[in-house]
């Protein structure tokens, strides 16, 4: 069957036509869009539509833009990429922002060589439970944050050895992912230029470690909020680190009611200038490590650590005198 050769005006009357015949599947098989270099908003707020048959096989090897593209689809189940040319692609911002029924997004073997914005990709994906990046060449990535925020149900973001060399802004790109229980960033030895990962993590309610060890940091400045609330956090791995370039650490680690151990030490914080709620309601926290020439800028954590240790080591001493109080009676 001959296809309908379309630009990127005709598409979205063609689609928007194709809705509302059928405002649950929309088959755009029958499209040639060789000529297409711009799907933003293709699909947006079609908020019933469940399914978009034949996408993978469009010929997307010109189009540079596809911000929005299905944003706003509340009822839509899964969307497939994959295999599909989009080196051309420069932004993917919002693609899948608000697809509160998404249960799967596959871009296995997609080229996003290209790709600069990744922003806000899968915000408010209520229903995905696992993202898989891994082997993806993304090395013209810069912005990142909100990747994946607010995916309530994501218990798993696969980023082994995908490439983000570039990738400048990492805030938010796990806020609220509330079953996440892992996020191993080890295997991505290249975030050289990463300057933000305020907010990384927050509220990740499962998250029971991060380590960062041994990641090449140099750049970030921003650290502020980024394990805010992860309440079953037990273990954050700072070894190693150049830290050098940090200014900000408010509330770092604010509510980590799991955390029990901060280590700090050997570590270069001479640009933290504030660390203000840094474990504001870590209330297990009874050992921390900081370095002698950086304890004047811990002072005041330093003083509740000691006081819980003290507080502990009080109700031990009272147990220990009613058992013994026990035993004489």
């Amino acid at each position: 069957m001959e296809k309908i050769v379309v630009d990127n005006e005709s598409i979205k009357c063609i689609v928007k036509n194709k809705y509302e015949q059928n405002n649950k599947v929309i088959d755009v098989s029958d499209l040639d869009t060789s000529k297409c270099t711009n799907i933003d908003n293709l699909f947006s707020d079609m908020f019933k539509l469940e399914e978009i048959r034949g996408f993978n096989s469009l010929n997307l090897s010109n189009v540079k833009y596809m911000s929005w593209m299905c944003s706003g689809c509340h009822s839509l189940k899964s969307l497939d990429l994959s295999g599909l040319d989009l080196h051309n692609v420069i932004d993917m911002s919002y693609m899948c922002s608000g697809c509160h029924s998404l249960k799967t997004l596959n871009l296995t073997n997609t080229n996003l060589s290209n790709v600069a914005d990744m922003s806000w990709l899968c915000n408010h994906c209520h229903l995905l439970k696992e993202l898989n990046l891994s082997r993806l060449n993304l090395h013209n990535v810069v912005n990142m944050s909100h990747m994946c925020s607010s995916c309530r149900s994501l218990k798993t973001l696969n980023l082994t050895n995908t490439n983000l060399s570039n990738v400048a802004d990492m805030s938010y790109m796990c806020s609220n992912c509330r079953s996440l229980k892992t996020l191993n960033l080890l295997r991505l030895n290249l975030l050289h230029n990463v300057k933000n990962m305020s907010w990384l993590c927050n509220h990740c309610h499962s998250l029971k470690e991060l380590n960062l060890s041994r990641l090449d940091l140099h750049n970030v400045k921003n650290m502020s909020w980024m394990c805010n609330c992860c309440y079953s956090l037990k273990s954050l791995d700072l070894t190693g680190l150049n830290l050098s370039n940090v200014i900000n650490m408010v509330y770092m680690c604010n509510h980590c009611h799991s955390l029990k151990s901060l280590n700090l030490s050997r570590l270069n914080l001479h640009n933290v200038n504030d660390i203000s709620y840094m474990c504001e309601g870590c209330n297990s926290l009874i050992d921390f490590k900081v370095d002698e020439q950086y304890k004047h800028k811990f002072k005041d954590m330093i003083a509740d650590v000691r006081a819980r240790r003290i507080n502990l080591l009080m109700i031990r001493l009272d147990k220990l005198k009613i058992l013994q109080h026990e035993e004489e009676i």
